[in-house]
């Protein structure tokens, strides 16, 4: 990682990854050769099935709307941007908080 900047993004994407799977990355499942990052690149193939491997159980007990999907995965994608391998592809931390309520309205206009 090259400065603070880069560096705050992609710690950010890992706590939000942390949130959804309800995982630590000191957790057992994760190794020197996998990571949390790597595991949920190597997991997420764009399906609801990939979701609910990725997701915490208490939370995917909440998929029966959704809505709710839509939302998780959403923000699966935005922490996905931020603990991009390469920090040229994160986005700015000012794009994250402007993403982050964009979100839940985006899913919302869609599921009216």
């Amino acid at each position: 990682m090259r400065n603070g900047k880069e560096s705050d993004v992609y710690s950010y994407g890992v706590v939000l990854l942390e949130l959804i799977a309800w995982k630590r990355v000191l957790d057992p499942l994760f190794t020197v050769d996998k990571d949390m990052v790597s595991w949920v690149r190597s997991t997420w193939d764009g399906s609801e099935a990939a979701i609910d491997i990725i997701a915490d159980p208490g939370l995917v007990d909440e998929f029966i709307d959704p809505t709710i999907i839509q939302e998780v995965i959403a923000i699966l994608l935005l922490a996905m941007r931020c603990a991009s391998t390469d920090p040229n592809e994160r986005p700015t931390m000012r794009d994250v908080v402007e993403q982050l309520p964009d979100v839940k309205g985006q899913v919302r206009i869609k599921h009216k």
